[in-house]
């Protein structure tokens, strides 16, 4: 499981899990007060 074929059959999900990921870790960082 995974790859392109993956990626192209649900791109939407992928994308979604992808934006939460990121804005999670960007919380985490600023709750944090972590550094560059």
């Amino acid at each position: 499981m995974g790859g392109i074929g993956f990626i192209t059959s649900v791109g939407a999900d992928v994308m979604h899990d992808n934006i939460l990921i990121n804005t999670y870790m960007l919380e985490a960082l600023v709750r944090n007060k972590a550094k560059r």
